[in-house]
């Protein structure tokens, strides 16, 4: 598996744990294969151009995933996708929900990563079954947060 995070805000960001959960991630939604994904960590003013140039709504969103398993599937692509993060709207939404910066993170990076593996939440039925997925994954993140946290880059 390669991960490749990529920080355009100047902020600390746990790396090696990221990598480390997602593994456990992908290994749980039985994903063997050796796949690539990127996690890049923005600002407002960039999500908010991609969101305009994708989906057409002109205006910042906490996060953004563009799969590449999506249409026409070329059988040697082991890229997943890449999931985009505003750092900014992480942090607003984290001191709104009265939560930890780095868990508001997490849930984010766990949305993004269930978008590029087919899960949505377009009707309530697909919703109900993304919700619980993220919930039990939070879930697990809660119970190894301070191991991870505690590698070093």
């Amino acid at each position: 598996m390669e991960i490749d995070i990529i920080n355009e805000v100047d902020i600390p960001i746990p790396k090696k744990c990221i990598e480390w959960f997602l593994g456990i991630l992908l290994n749980r939604e039985n994903v063997k294969e050796n796949i690539e994904l990127s996690v890049l960590f923005t600002d407002n003013k960039k999500i908010q151009k991609l969101n305009l140039e994708y989906r057409n709504i002109d205006k910042p969103t906490n996060v953004l995933s563009f799969s590449m398993r999506e249409g026409f599937l070329v059988p040697f692509n082991n890229i997943l996708g890449d999931i985009v993060i505003s750092y900014e709207y992480a942090k607003d939404e984290a001191e709104a929900m009265k939560i930890d910066l780095k868990d508001r993170l997490i849930q984010l990076i766990v949305h993004g990563i269930l978008h590029l593996l087919g899960y949505d939440h377009v009707r309530d039925e697909d919703y109900e079954k993304m919700k619980e997925k993220e919930d039990f994954y939070f879930g697990l993140w809660e119970k190894e947060r301070e191991k991870c946290l505690k590698m070093r880059d």
